[in-house]
């Protein structure tokens, strides 16, 4: 199912772990494209990632759903 719905399969890329789970290998210099494999994925899964990845994912979730940081100064969501 996962690599039927990524958008771009490389080879080696998806490795099957058991008969339920996969591994998928990606990367990108930003993370706007590895948020775009992740989000039709449409199954469960954890990002084992670098801190500073992980930070810029949750970034790009918060701006999915519509939240932005505060404003310098500012208090609560825009």
């Amino acid at each position: 199912m996962v690599r039927s719905r990524l958008v771009v399969v490389l080879p080696g890329r998806v490795e099957p772990v058991d008969d339920r789970t996969c591994r998928v290998r990606s990367g990108a210099d930003e993370i706007e494209p590895v948020a775009a494999d992740l989000l039709p994925l449409g199954a469960p899964y954890a990002l084992d990632a670098a801190p500073e990845v992980l930070a810029a994912s949750r970034d790009v979730g918060s701006g999915l759903t519509g939240r932005r940081p505060d404003p310098p100064g500012g208090s609560g969501p825009r």
